[in-house]
Formats: C-alpha cells, structure tokens, sequence
C-alpha cells in the first residue's frame, strides 16, 4: 500500500472513532435513567416541589454525572458539572475544589477539616508529632477563613493547652454556628491510644479559643457524636457510647449538652437506656428536642426528648409500608427548610443489592408526629454497574 492511500485510510478510520465516539458521548449523556414517583400515603402535593441533586456514579468508568431529579424528570445538573475525577470525595469537597481552586491547593481533602456558613469557608490542618521531638503539651496551628465572594484568605491562630502530651491532634469535626467555631478533637498520646474527649470553641471574631470541654475517658474503645439541636439558641448535644474491649459489646451511653452562649455544658438526664443502646436507632435533632426512630416491620416508634426538661415529651407509633425502606441502617433524617417538618430518606440506590431500585421517603409533623406523606421514587437505568448517591433532598 502506497503512502497516499495509507495516509487516507488513516484519516478515514479517525473520522470513523471521533464519530462514534461523539455518538457513545452523546448517548451516555442522554441516557440517564427513568424515574418515576408513587405515594403510598398522605397527600403527594407535600413533595410537588422536591429538588434532589445526586450523582450518577459509574464502578467501572471511576466518573460520576451530577443530576437533577425534579418529581418525574431527571437531567443533567448543568451548574454543577464537576470533574469526574472528584466523585470520591464528599460532595462539599468537590464543591470546594471546584469553586475555589487555590484555597484548596495542598490542603486534607476530609470533611472533618472544614465548617462553612453563608460567607465563608474555614479549614484547619491536623498535626502530627515528628518522631524525632517530644510530644508536646501546646499547639498554636492556623485557621483559615475563606471569603467566599472576594476570595481573601484570613489566617488566624488556634492556640491550645493540653494537660498531658500528645503526640498527634486531629480534627473530626468544625460546627460553625452564627461566628464560632466547635471543634471536635481527636488526640493521641506516645504510646499511640487515642483520647477522643476534647472539644475547643474558638470565637472567629475575637480569633481566641472561649471555651472548651471534654466527656472524661473516651479512648480507642469508645465514641461520641455532636450534632446541633437549636440552631436558634446554639444548643448541641453530644453522645458517647463505651465499648467492652473484649466483647465488642456497648456497656455505657451517656447525653451531655452544650450551649455556646451560656458555655454550660452538663449530662443529661435520660431515663431510657433501651434506646440509646439499640445499635439501629436513627438520631435527629431540631428545635431543642432530640427525636429517636426505632423500627419494627410495619411500625416506626417515634420517641421524643426535650434537652430543656430533661424529659420525654412524646411517643408515638407511626405505621409504615414495610418495603419503603430497603436499608434502615443508612437513612437521613432533615429538618425542612420550608415548614419545618421531618423528612427521612434513603439517600442511595445500589444496583448491585437486590430490590433496591427505589429512595424510600415518609415526612412527618414535628409536633404531632402524624404522618403527613410516605412514598418512594423509582430510578431505573440500563447499566447495572451504577448506583445513585444522593447529595441534597429539598420540598
């Protein structure tokens, strides 16, 4: 075969690849997946309005496609088309690496890092001892605050005391709530055991560490959760759970709540141990009152606490579809933004557990418990390596 021909065969077979795979392109892009939308009970005008944002993420392509679900119609999320390459992050971290490029250059890409309110974007590095020096017994690291409309990067000091020597100190969690920052903090002693007790407030404004708290003896065989029950009045409540290092077996849960304001901090008296040490209790906070759904097959048993009265306020049994829920380990629970109402959901869809194909949802009065909508959405799509993650569920 002469040059000439050989160079148009060449050219030929190019034209042949670059179009099919524009058209492989084209139909990945237009293919996403079929959805549609039942309600079991209550009335379905509740979620005429939803917004959920997911991602459509691939096992064996290693990329994911931002989507939109709007009630019966799905498409891709156009202002979100991040780089496939982030899909393994949380999705606030891509955000980030998407929308500010250089505060994030260099930085731990872990949640636990960062806080952010509707201005600015904070972020601490953790630390860890050199095995050439001595643990230390004070730190003086740096938080930086993002502005997120102009970009200025402000860089305070977060200095601490500790009362033994610590080897490392790494950070699971910033709360920011109206300018503080609640800084959940793991620490580890030389001999290499971890004393997770310790919780720093630190005032953006003043740039200073105000307070700080911690549970007593948290170690390797133990652990704790914060989360905020009044974003109004500035009330958490943490939990620590400890462990039997033999047997696995939970032996201890105790409540402990923490006012920013006030900076009281104090245990909580609970009067039912039952369910705090049921491994399958679902936990949500709003409002100053703690709520603990505990599921049957066809009922939820709705408890709730108020951390004010240090009391149970209400009970109630809630009859459920008992196929809503494929997973009740793994269900979110929100407060809505627009009425102030319960929803639990199912945040994903794994193609590779059977019957899982839909995200089951039920909302439910605040107040009454009564349950004003349950129903589920179907997403069907022809490639059985996908699952859906789901990223935000609005009403």
């Amino acid at each position: 075969m002469n040059q000439k021909k050989w160079n148009s065969l060449l050219v030929v077979l190019c034209s042949l690849i670059t179009i099919t795979i524009f058209y492989i392109s084209s139909k990945e892009v237009d293919n996403l997946g079929r959805v549609q939308f039942t309600t079991l009970e209550g009335d379905a005008s509740r979620v005429e309005n939803m917004v959920l944002k997911a991602d459509l993420v691939s096992y064996t392509a290693n990329q994911s496609k931002p989507i939109i679900i709007k009630k019966d119609t799905v498409a891709l999320d156009e202002h979100n088309q991040m780089k496939s390459s982030y899909f393994n992050y949380e999705d606030s971290i891509a955000q980030y690496i998407e929308s500010y490029p250089s505060f994030m250059r260099g930085k731990t890409l872990y949640l636990g890092n960062f806080a952010e309110n509707d201005t600015s974007i904070y972020y601490v590095e953790d630390f860890y001892s050199s095995r050439r020096h001595e643990a230390i017994t004070e730190l003086s690291i740096d938080i930086e605050e993002l502005d997120k409309e102009s970009g200025e990067i402000t860089v305070k000091e977060f200095n601490v005391q500790f009362e033994k020597a610590v080897q490392n100190v790494v950070f699971y969690g910033i709360y920011e709530w109206q300018g503080y920052l609640l800084l959940d903090v793991l620490l580890t002693d030389p001999e290499g055991y971890n004393d997770h007790n310790n919780y720093y407030v630190y005032d953006t404004k003043a740039a200073k560490v105000i307070d700080q708290f911690n549970t007593g003896d948290i170690s390797d065989w133990g652990s704790s959760q914060l989360f905020l029950v009044d974003e109004k009045k500035g009330d958490f409540v943490l939990e620590t759970r400890s462990y039997n290092e033999e047997t696995d077996t939970l032996e201890e849960n105790h409540l402990y709540s923490y006012n920013i304001v006030s900076q009281s901090f104090k245990e909580l008296f609970f009067d039912n141990e039952a369910i705090l040490n049921n491994e399958e209790t679902i936990r949500h906070g709003q409002d100053g009152k703690l709520y603990y759904f505990v599921r049957d097959r066809k009922t939820i048993v709705v408890h709730v606490y108020d951390i004010a009265t240090e009391s149970f306020v209400l009970e109630k049994e809630v009859s459920i579809n008992p196929d809503i829920f494929t997973e009740w380990a793994y269900i979110d629970v929100q407060k809505n933004s627009s009425d102030g109402s319960i929803l639990l959901y199912e945040p994903t869809i794994q193609w590779d557990v059977e019957m899982d194909d839909k995200i089951g949802m039920m909302i439910l009065n605040p107040e009454t418990l009564e349950l004003e909508f349950s129903g589920y959405l179907e997403y069907q799509y022809d490639d059985d390596r996908q699952f859906l993650s789901v990223k935000s569920l609005k009403l």
